[in-house]
């Protein structure tokens, strides 16, 4: 048996091609078992919480893989080049598959996301996956970056559960046989070219439009100290703790907010009022919020109106409104409508 087997106790590879990597190893290490063309497949415990980067990289022979409940992170190119590679079953705590996790996995004809993952399907994940005939895009998915599918030939079925991901224009290159209907999505959301991308980590004017931006305003008598302040107060039903969120600012402010389940009942509250968080109430509390801002802060108006006519997105934000107090889509519209406002009010001051 290759040496490197012996490193994690009493994983074994058995006569049969089987890897079975021990229960309680916590990390299969990075190049750990690339390059081996007797492993024919794998079974990996819970206890296993990221498969490292290349791992299994190169391994021709690797057939199938299992991975327990637990497995949480597969890493960069962990099997890129594993070309018999023909099944694969990720469970649901798989939150991230990096990028070029499967590229050039060309024996890959199917493969179900589960919907634990998060965020981004990742540059080059199933790039060369020219067997792949189908996927699914689950709704914790915000982004399909450059070059995610890039190649797939056969890919024809790709089934998107959010209504609003954004898509790199390269990420299906070479796809070419997409239906229709998949095309049109596809073109639906991928952004344009020239887009101020509003985040925290932004410079000027994207990162200042942040939410987490320290402002200083007052909404019902109550003193804030960021816009993300109040939205994580929303969270809280206590009006003295709520008090407190709402003072707070950039990452201090996000981090008060965590722990509050009001997902389960998806109801938010202000001052003692609880809000469904998909009514017409929680909406109009929402603007009463920009309006605040846009009112009492003169830098956060200045900012507002060199935004005016600009195409504005929120790539870190959530379309969901059953996940997120805030969607992408209810920013951004906060903001052009406050820039719409902030136009009118400057035109009504060069006319006086």
């Amino acid at each position: 048996m290759d040496t490197r087997f012996e490193e994690y106790g009493n994983t074994v590879l058995r006569e049969d091609g089987t890897l079975v990597v021990a229960e309680g190893v916590e990390l299969i290490p990075k190049q750990a078992f690339a390059g081996n063309r007797e492993i024919r497949r794998a079974v990996i415990p819970g206890s296993v919480r990221t498969v490292g980067a290349y791992a299994f990289s190169g391994c021709e022979s690797l057939e199938e893989v299992v991975l327990a409940e637990g497995v949480r992170r597969i890493a960069d190119y962990c099997f890129e080049n594993c070309r018999n590679l023909r099944k694969i079953a990720l469970p649901e705590t798989v939150a991230s598959i990096r990028g070029g996790a499967f590229s050039g996995c060309v024996g890959l004809t199917d493969i179900r996301l589960p919907a634990s993952l998060r965020r981004n399907v990742e540059n080059n994940t199933f790039q060369g996956c020219v067997s792949l005939e189908r996927i699914n895009i689950p709704d914790g998915i915000m982004h399909i970056m450059p070059g995610a599918f890039r190649g797939c030939a056969a890919l024809r079925e790709v089934t998107f559960k959010e209504a609003e991901v954004r898509i790199a224009a390269n990420s299906f290159s070479g796809c070419i046989s997409l239906t229709d209907e998949t095309l049109q999505y596809i073109a639906r959301n991928v952004p344009p070219e020239h887009v101020l991308d509003i985040r925290s980590t932004g410079s000027g004017v994207s990162g200042r439009l942040s939410n987490f931006t320290e402002r200083h305003f007052v909404l019902d008598g109550v003193e804030c100290g960021s816009i993300e302040g109040v939205l994580q107060s929303f969270k809280c039903p206590d009006e003295e703790k709520q008090k407190e969120i709402c003072r707070l600012s950039g990452g201090a402010a996000k981090h008060a907010g965590t722990g509050y389940e009001w997902w389960r009942e998806k109801a938010l509250y202000w001052k003692g009022v609880r809000y469904e968080r998909l009514s017409d109430d929680y909406r109009r509390l929402l603007a009463r919020l920009y309006d605040a801002v846009y009112e009492q802060d003169e830098a956060f108006r200045k900012d507002i109106l060199a935004v005016y006519g600009m195409a504005i997105d929120h790539s870190m934000g959530h379309a969901s409104p059953q996940r997120t107090i805030l969607t992408r889509g209810e920013f951004i519209g906060e903001l052009k409508r406050l820039s719409v406002r902030a136009a009118e009010d400057a035109a009504g001051q060069d006319g006086k």
